[in-house]
């Protein structure tokens, strides 16, 4: 990126550092997610920016864009977007989503769901980081280049 490049597998690339960090930018994430998307088209890649965009601290936001997505019986789709619910208190609904996103998937999360709207730890929607990342995001750094 320092030296201008912004196809789709530098950002992947960036992300993929920024993900890595000790103190993760979510912002900094989303933005790059939606740059992404506009070269992509790819709703995948809003499915991520949205988990981005929450991440950052507006569920909300991340909602609304989950909702406009068209990615018929992904369920990734349906495991974010209870996700997202459960984080609004809206556990009801989210218990609909959880459902069909586990039979969509490999996802068994909703049969652990409350009955009863309570508040739980913020967990990441992006707990799937790569422990290899970290090494190479070390060695990408000590090249003059990319820590410009």
């Amino acid at each position: 990126m320092a030296l201008g490049g912004r196809g789709p597998y530098v950002l992947q690339a960036a992300i993929a550092i920024l993900h890595t960090e000790e103190a993760v930018d979510w912002p900094q994430i989303a933005s790059l997610y939606g740059e992404l998307a506009r070269l992509t088209g790819s709703p995948v890649v809003e499915l991520n920016r949205a988990a981005a965009i929450a991440e950052a601290g507006d569920p909300q936001a991340a909602l609304e864009l989950v909702n406009g997505l068209e990615l018929g019986n992904y369920h990734y789709l349906y495991s974010t977007r209870a996700e997202l619910l459960r984080r609004l208190d809206r556990t009801d609904e989210a218990r609909e989503d959880y459902e069909p996103g586990a039979r969509a998937g490999p996802l068994r999360r909703g049969t652990a769901l409350p009955r009863a709207p309570a508040r739980r730890p913020q967990r990441s929607l992006t707990a799937f980081r790569r422990p290899f990342l970290t090494a190479a995001s070390k060695s990408l750094k000590s090249v003059s280049f990319w820590s410009a």
